[in-house]
């Protein structure tokens, strides 16, 4: 049994060190918590050492030690195995059709063009856009400090280009984190329902001097000279929210962003900063709309999670693909902020 312990030991955690390799040269070496592959890796083969130097020294505080360590282990692998279930079952979700509203979850921006974990997310929301002509899109995310656009305007000028009706998208660019996505989201939809009990619904032609509420019309792209924040990042392949649920994170203040789609656009951008017609007050947050959360499949569980903790209660996940090769690492990383969120509140 010891000598599968120390054998085990030292294979695991040579390929932890192999696949960190490999994160650093797929995704670049700033991934977001690649560092848990060395530090996992390291400690494994350490622990074969240890064992291999108990078998020649019977030195009772290295048996404890040893003894210690594999029992956190055990205790995390049991942990990991269960936020993992939960994970992957929501990787597996199907998105509900006809859904009021869908918030579409910022990724990291390489200058003006969508990393490839963002535009995996926005091809699947070009997919449910053309399955479902009455969703509003709500594209959450501001702008971070090495990103020429906000996430927000990137995904509205990607959406628009495949085809997407701008009457159908909203812009959020204040958010800096998976929490004030939805957060911030949750005031944009609650400003709309608002509008659309009092008969205000906002149309193609509205103005920018004519909309007293939530939101402001959009101008050309090149105009656009406001900053933005960026939103959150999960790390891995450019995620924006992360356990981090995403690695380029900023908290820089900004500008509500402008239309890409040239003059006379009409998407709307919203101003959740500065209007006082939309609050973020979290005693304020509940959403009664139908509304789906649109992500990479390893981000559902926790963005539904918080989407829950923020009041939604009529919520689903809409998951989209995700990279293979950065699948192992997405998964752990969503599963340790998991657990944060639960340990530590």
């Amino acid at each position: 049994m010891r000598h599968v312990l120390e054998t085990g030991c030292f294979c695991v955690g040579i390929l932890c060190l192999f696949y960190y390799l490999g994160i650093v040269l797929y995704a670049g070496f700033l991934t977001s918590f690649a560092w848990i592959w060395i530090a996992g890796g390291t400690v494994l083969i350490l622990l074969r050492f240890a064992l291999r130097y108990q078998d020649l020294h019977k030195d009772t505080w290295l048996r404890f030690v040893t003894g210690g360590a594999f029992v956190l282990l055990a205790i995390a692998l049991v942990l990991v195995c269960v936020v993992g279930s939960q994970v992957l079952g929501a990787m597996r979700q199907v998105p509900r059709q006809n859904l009021e509203y869908v918030i579409v979850l910022g990724a990291q921006v390489r200058g003006t063009s969508p990393s490839r974990a963002l535009r995996r997310r926005l091809d699947r929301a070009v997919e449910y856009a053309r399955e479902n002509p009455d969703t509003i899109f709500i594209l959450s995310g501001g702008q971070g400090s090495d990103e020429d656009i906000s996430e927000a305007e990137c995904m509205y000028r990607y959406l628009v280009g495949a085809g997407v009706s701008e009457d159908r998208l909203i812009q959020e660019a204040d958010s800096t984190s998976t929490a004030e996505n939805l957060r911030f989201s949750s005031a944009v939809i609650r400003a709309l329902s608002a509008d659309a009990d009092r008969g205000d619904a906002y149309s193609s032609t509205e103005s920018a001097a004519g909309a007293g509420d939530a939101y402001s019309s959009t101008e050309d792209a090149a105009g656009a000279g406001d900053a933005h924040s960026s939103a959150e990042p999960l790390g891995g392949d450019g995620d924006a929210h992360a356990s981090t649920g995403s690695a380029a994170e900023d908290d820089d203040a900004h500008a509500p962003t402008e239309s890409a789609a040239g003059d006379g656009a009409v998407g709307r951008t919203s101003t959740t900063g500065e209007n006082p017609d939309v609050t973020t007050s979290e005693n304020d947050v509940g959403v009664t709309a139908s509304v789906g959360v649109l992500s990479n499949d390893f981000h559902i569980y926790r963005a539904l999670l918080l989407a829950g903790q923020l009041g939604y209660t009529d919520v689903s996940g809409i998951p989209a693909s995700s990279d293979a090769g950065m699948q192992p690492h997405n998964i752990l990383r969503e599963i340790c902020a998991v657990l944060v969120m639960r340990f530590f509140p």
